[in-house]
Order: structure tokens, then sequence, then C-alpha cells
């Protein structure tokens, strides 16, 4: 998501900084840094600022669950540039590097899933970002965040309908590979999950993630 909403939005230049390492491994990842505490799905809630002070922008704030944060070479970051404008309106959209001043991540959150998968706090207090770092136009982040986001949702839906498949299977996997019955295939949530993994629905899904990359090129 990174890359390409660099790809989107993005300079000639910050192209050319930013693609190359992200697309040849230099950098182990790219951080999306859209979710605050008191703005998961509602964006337009966030309260991280940026003002322009010279040539830089000061960044403050705090971003929480952002994946792979402590693995990041570069983060897509959203803050409020103009807290005058209407709800949603007067936010942008800046590369951030890890390296900035006054730029931290913070400790790997511990979660009950998806453990091999980073998930970080970014702090910033009074971090500056070079004045050419601003990714868009100036107070065209909300939209930007929101484009963006349709694509990603490929990607968690992707994951949902695995976790659920593969809760379905608990039941095959425990007999073939330890030969004990599972507990948890004996319970009703079992059963109506293995027969919603059956119904016209849930094939339908799989054919519409199948697909969903090649309508979004």
């Amino acid at each position: 998501m990174v890359g390409q909403v660099i790809q989107s939005v993005g300079t000639e230049e910050q192209r050319r900084r930013y693609l190359p390492p992200l697309c040849s491994g230099e950098y182990a990842a790219g951080g999306f840094g859209l979710t605050e505490a008191t703005a998961g799905s509602d964006p337009a809630g966030m309260r991280t600022t940026a003002r322009l002070d010279g040539g830089h922008w000061l960044l403050n704030g705090h971003k929480i669950f952002i994946s792979s944060g402590e693995f990041a070479g570069v983060f897509v970051v959203w803050a409020v540039t103009d807290r005058e404008a209407p709800r949603g309106k007067g936010i942008s959209t800046f590369l951030v590097e890890p390296g900035f001043p006054s730029f931290a991540v913070g400790k790997d959150e511990e979660k009950m899933g998806q453990i091999a998968s980073a998930t970080n706090e970014l702090i910033m207090e009074n971090c500056r970002v070079p004045r050419e770092n601003l990714l868009g136009q100036l107070n065209d982040g909300y939209r930007i965040a929101l484009s963006e986001l349709a694509g990603g949702r490929i990607g968690i839906g992707s994951m949902a309908l695995g976790i659920g498949l593969t809760v379905t299977n608990t039941k095959a996997v425990m007999e073939a590979i330890f030969g004990i019955k599972s507990a948890f295939a004996r319970t009703p949530k079992y059963r109506v999950a293995k027969k919603g993994e059956k119904s016209v629905g849930a094939k339908k899904y799989r054919k519409r993630l199948l697909l969903a990359p090649w309508i979004e090129m």
C-alpha cells in the first residue's frame, strides 16, 4: 500500500527516491501511518498535526497499530494541516523516514493472531520533515487515504477468508496430525462456520477476491 500511494500521488523525485528501495527489498517494508486512538475507522477524527516551519513540517502526534513499523524504511503519515477546515478537509499526507529528528517507533504490540507481523506505535514530537516530503496536494490527505484503503481491503478480505477456512479445517487437521478429536470441532460455532464455508456466498466471495486485484489495476 505504501508503494502504491507513492506511485499514485508522489512527485517524480519522490518516486525515484522511495520506490526503488521498497521494490528491491532494501527497505524491508513500508509503514502506513493512518490509525490513531481516536481515528480508526474514521480517519477524519485524527489529532496528529503538522505545521510549516521554514523549510520543514513539524509533525506532532501518535499513530497506533502500524503494521511492520519497526522494519519500515519509509512511512506514509497523515496529519491535520488546517484545523479550521471542515471535518476531513484539512488533512495532508507526508513521507517520513525513521531517521528523521524526533521520530520514534514504539514496541511491538502483543496480539492474539498474526504474530509474525510487527505492529507498532509511531511517536512524533516536533518531528522535522522536509517541506518537499509533502505527498500529494496540501489538505488532500483524506481523499488519498480513502482511495488507498480501498485497495488494502483486498488483502484484509483474503486474510479473513483464509482464517475462516483454517478454522473450519481444524477437526481434519487435528485428526490427521495428532490422531485426536478437536473439542472446538464439536461446538456449535464450528458447525456454523463449516456450513458457511460450503455456502454459495463463500464461494462467490472467494471468486471476487481473486478478481479484485485485476479490477483495481
